[in-house]
């Protein structure tokens, strides 16, 4: 998901309704860096306040050591319920991610091909329609962004005056927009 194309950061047409609503009650960042180029390293010093280097993740076989203390540990610790949906491996249990969530759930991750956000966006009306007296912390993980574009038939699908990409239905996870090479 590009910024240049979510209305809240000036895009031109009406194609991101819901996120720009959501944004304009939100803290919105104009300029933010991923610490690492995949998923796990990445989210894994978001979630620990560390860099890559200090979480020990150096391949597909690491994890996320026990010894830790991840952000939804410290608000719980706090009060906050805390519930986690993930649609990826890669933020799943087996890297220990789910540390510190009272819920958990894994139920969304699917092959790269399938939409995910449906299943997690109903886990997550479940929690918000649980009894919240306390403060919470949700966090959701789509995966989505990485796949192949699902056409809506709700919006137009022709690209933007400014676009200068190649977008096709057909393109697979991971394609090369110009070559097709994965």
């Amino acid at each position: 998901m590009r910024k240049d194309h979510l209305g809240c950061y000036g895009y031109d047409r009406d194609i991101t309704p819901n996120m720009d609503a959501l944004a304009a009650r939100s803290v919105r960042y104009e300029q933010a860096v991923s610490q690492a180029p995949w998923t796990t390293p990445s989210i894994g010093a978001l979630m620990a306040s560390r860099y890559p280097t200090e979480l020990g993740i150096k391949g597909s076989r690491s994890i996320l050591g026990e010894d830790l203390l991840l952000l939804a540990e410290s608000l719980r610790a706090a009060g906050y319920r805390t519930q986690g949906v993930v649609s990826h491996t890669f933020c799943s249990a087996q890297w220990n991610f789910h540390q510190g969530f009272d819920r958990w759930d894994e139920s969304s991750i699917v092959r790269h091909s399938k939409a995910t956000s449906p299943r997690v966006t109903e886990e997550a009306l479940r929690f918000l329609d649980s009894d919240l007296e306390q403060p919470f912390f949700m966090w959701l993980h789509y995966f989505d962004p990485h796949g192949m574009y699902l056409l809506h038939p709700e919006f137009d699908p022709t690209p933007g005056k400014n676009y200068q990409g190649v977008v096709r239905q057909d393109m697979g996870f991971g394609s090369c927009g110009t070559c097709g090479r994965v």
